[in-house]
């Protein structure tokens, strides 16, 4: 007959041995994500948003709920021109994340990328209801109306981004655009 004390031992030894390979895989995957996570900042960071598209891919299929994942995802699809798919995972990872302002601002843009002006409308409103503060969101409604031609209202988003942004070349250049399109040119 075998010792118990002997099995107990080796039995004690295997879970060290399988505990300690777990975590030697917990320690791999978290360099992968960590390797994936800043090449794809790099990638968006540099323009390469199809490089940034395909990494960002892969750190939302590795783990569907991580909110940097979904944002990073949705936003360099739009940049790729591709509003469907970039609405299509944002409206996935909304499922996890229903009161994320800045998701919700980035399906909003993706939609008016995608030339759904009321959707977008709405949408950007949901993603300024909670997060007031983002001169982003108030920047692309402004956009929404003056593709709409409500350019009046166009512009107070704009300069409610201008308040949160002040000097932002981008939200100065589109609220002289907008005066433009309503005729004062001399404000514009």
């Amino acid at each position: 007959m075998r010792d118990p004390l002997g099995r107990a031992a080796a039995a004690l030894a295997g879970l060290i041995i399988v505990a300690g390979c777990q975590a030697k895989q917990e320690d791999v995957a978290a360099q992968i994500h960590k390797s994936l996570s800043a090449a794809a900042q790099q990638s968006q960071q540099s323009n390469d948003y199809v490089g940034a598209v395909n990494q960002f891919r892969t750190l939302y299929e590795r783990d569907p709920k991580s909110l940097d994942a979904a944002l990073g995802l949705v936003r360099n699809l739009r940049f790729v021109g591709r509003p469907e798919q970039s609405m299509a995972v944002a409206n996935e990872a909304l499922a996890a994340h229903p009161d994320d302002a800045a998701l919700l601002a980035e399906l909003g843009k993706s939609q008016l990328a995608a030339n759904q002006l009321p959707a977008a409308i709405d949408t950007l409103n949901k993603a300024i209801a909670r997060d007031p503060r983002s001169w982003q969101a108030h920047s692309a409604l402004g956009i929404a109306y003056d593709r709409k031609e409500d350019h009046a209202a166009a512009q107070r988003a704009y300069r409610t981004a201008l308040g949160l942004s002040p000097g932002s070349a981008a939200v100065i250049n589109n609220l002289a655009l907008s005066l433009a399109l309503s005729g004062d040119l001399d404000a514009a």
